[in-house]
């Protein structure tokens, strides 16, 4: 019997494609460079903050990344402002997660996304479905242990449950979770075609 259900957030509960891409483009606008597509953005999302922007200036013509921190620093204060621009959950996912909760399950989001960036997004969307968020922040630590870390050890044998979204998020998930049954919600950002095969290289 499932007790608790742990989702990822960008491309799994929440469509923030479009504040990614805002972000990436003002970014490269600032360093007066080109700017990426929509379909593009959606191509190189999934391995974090980073990736995104490496893969962005390659797409612009700076294979060898010589503009890399200045991009990170304009794009930390760029996402910062607008980690909510045009975010929405994705159709159907409240509905599941009051369905969830009357079942009496414990929902969780984990996700890569800088921790306040997570709430932000998370408050304004689905903070009242949510027993627990924990975005990357090292200093989100209880006597020594990860806030991640309590929300399974409260359920310990019984987590079971974990969607993901593809890249990073299955890796971890297979990792860090070798027991649990992995379900694919929709795709994310990700094609279905690229997430089957990720996930069998992983395997």
């Amino acid at each position: 019997m499932y007790k608790a259900c742990i989702f990822d957030l960008d491309g799994t509960l929440t469509d923030t494609l479009d504040s990614l891409w805002y972000s990436v483009n003002e970014t490269l606008k600032q360093l007066g460079v080109k700017m990426i597509s929509r379909e593009q953005c959606r191509g190189f999302v999934g391995d974090g903050a980073r990736c995104l922007v490496e893969r962005a200036l390659r797409a612009t013509g700076d294979v060898e990344l010589e503009r890399i921190e200045d991009a990170m620093q304009i794009f930390g204060r760029v996402f910062s402002e607008k980690c909510t621009y045009h975010v929405a959950p994705y159709e159907g996912i409240l509905s599941l997660l009051e369905e969830l909760k009357s079942r009496g399950l414990a929902i969780a989001v984990f996700t890569n996304k800088p921790h306040q960036q997570a709430v932000d997004v998370a408050v304004r969307q689905i903070d009242q479905q949510v027993d627990g968020l924990a975005g990357r922040e090292p200093r989100l630590k209880a006597g020594g242990v990860h806030l991640r870390e309590i929300f399974v050890k409260q359920f310990i044998g019984v987590v079971q449950k974990k969607p993901v979204d593809g890249g990073a998020d299955l890796r971890t998930a297979v990792i860090e979770h070798p027991h649990a049954e992995l379900q694919q919600h929709g795709h994310g950002f990700q094609h279905r075609d690229l997430f089957a095969r990720q996930l069998v290289q992983v395997i």
